[in-house]
């Protein structure tokens, strides 16, 4: 089916007389796969939504080789209802330029464009249980101006059941994403295989709530937690809720 989209290509081939050439870069044949990933116009939306997609230069054969990929890796129902929507908003972006040659800037796309602000807000406003198998951890950090750094640690299973929690406070550089980064670096220097994602606090609200709690302890404390602790168990009872997961 993809074959019968009209990207310049796909209509050279037909015998149209047409540039192939992509008339929003400039840079490559527009096929389809150009169209939705490759165009620097395109590469940015998908960097910029919240999926945070990188779309490689080698090793995109086809869309159906991304998607397998795409499908491989990405298993919430959650990501895919966003990804479908980002995509069809580049589309609109697209033909917005070829057919009324009206330029739409890569922020509109998400606010304006196809109703995609409400499917983003409706994601972003919630926490969303990992795949299966997987433990999702979630991390934040609040900083005070004399280096004084919370952070709060949770990790949920698949099934959203609380995993682990840790709540920290010490004295590390001058920025809250000190104590994030230097997690990752960590989680890095073991091998693990992980991914991770920006999320905004309405969808982080457990994470948040340790680490507000963290302020409150002496320097160099740190707190592991086998079971939510009061301040947080109000937004772990929502996120299990919002998933339709059975309460413990």
């Amino acid at each position: 089916m993809h074959n019968n989209i009209a990207v310049r290509s796909a209509l050279f081939k037909r015998g149209m007389s047409v540039d192939e050439t992509c008339p929003c870069c400039g840079d490559s044949p527009e096929t389809l796969l150009h169209a939705i990933f490759l165009c620097k116009e395109a590469r940015l939306i998908w960097y910029a939504s919240p999926l945070r997609l990188e779309c490689p230069d080698s090793g995109m054969t086809s869309l159906q080789c991304w998607l397998s990929f795409l499908s491989s890796k990405f298993k919430e129902k959650a990501w895919w209802d966003l990804f479908w929507c980002i995509l069809w908003g580049i589309c609109l972006k697209r033909n917005s330029f070829l057919f009324e040659k009206r330029i739409v800037a890569v922020e509109d796309v998400f606010v304006k464009d196809g109703g995609l602000s409400p499917a983003i807000r409706h994601l972003e406003e919630r926490w969303t249980k990992p795949s299966n198998g997987v433990i999702k951890i979630n991390t934040d950090a609040t900083w005070k101006k004399n280096n004084k750094v919370g952070a709060g640690v949770v990790a949920r299973t698949d099934d959203g059941a609380w995993f682990f929690a840790i709540e920290d406070v010490a004295n590390y550089g001058t920025h809250e994403y000190s104590v994030i980064l230097k997690d990752m670096e960590r989680l890095l220097s073991k091998g693990c295989d992980f991914s991770s994602n920006y999320i905004p606090r309405e969808a982080n609200r457990v994470a948040h709530y340790l680490a507000k709690i963290a302020m409150m302890m002496e320097d160099g404390v740190s707190k592991l937690y086998d079971e939510p602790p009061l301040r947080a168990l109000d937004a772990y009872d929502d996120d299990r809720a919002q998933n339709n997961l059975q309460m413990k």
